[in-house]
């Protein structure tokens, strides 16, 4: 992902974000659900990077490396 601030951000720049922060981790832990139940149990520990935890000016998490 390249980086700018989000008046630089494209459709396509948002469609990759939320497949890559949200629509990844949704389809790995719905597979690994049943997985873990035939196993007997289990945690799922998601873990986000640092860029959510403060803002920044001149960047946008859509478009960062």
């Amino acid at each position: 992902m390249r980086r700018g601030d989000i008046t630089q951000a494209t459709d396509e720049d948002f469609e990759l974000s939320m497949k890559i922060n949200v629509e990844a981790p949704f389809r790995l832990i719905r597979a690994a659900i049943p997985l873990m139940a035939k196993a007997g149990g289990g945690s799922i520990v998601n873990v986000s990077s640092c860029w959510g935890s403060k803002a920044r000016t001149k960047s946008s998490s859509l478009l960062h490396n």
